[in-house]
């Protein structure tokens, strides 16, 4: 695994429990509007979907649950070895870059220092760092 690849997971995972968010979102709408949709269908085949539709949703909601503790796992994971870098811009700039999912405008401006620094020269200083701990 490169150090990119380390650093971004907890990013990659909190994209997908986001993911998820949508779905049950779009998944209640539809149970909500099943329930007070009066479309003359039999309500044999309401209730039926309004089931099924209670099912997929279970199952994503212990789905985004699981994802969102492996998040935090790896979340702690990486602050620990990113709490391991001696150099306080370095690991400002991994925290909020990896765990914050900051822009590399906003980031330089917390730091004060150039945009193209930053993502340049001090953020391949700050990947080195990492690539080192990681051994």
């Amino acid at each position: 695994m490169t150090t990119k690849e380390y650093l971004n997971q907890y990013k990659r995972m909190m994209e997908e429990v986001r993911c998820l968010d949508v779905e049950i979102e779009e998944l209640w709408t539809q149970l909500t509007s099943a329930t007070s949709n009066n479309d003359g269908m039999p309500k044999g085949t309401v209730q039926d979907r309004q089931t099924k539709l209670h099912a997929i949703m279970a199952d994503k909601l212990q789905t985004k649950r699981s994802k969102k503790q492996v998040a935090e796992e790896i979340m702690a994971e990486v602050l620990e070895t990113i709490d391991k870098v001696t150099d306080p811009n370095h690991r400002q700039l991994l925290f909020e870059r990896y765990i914050q999912d900051k822009e590399w405008k906003d980031i330089a401006d917390d730091i004060s220092y150039t945009e193209e620094y930053v993502r340049g020269e001090l953020h391949g200083k700050a990947l080195n760092d990492i690539r080192f701990l990681m051994g």
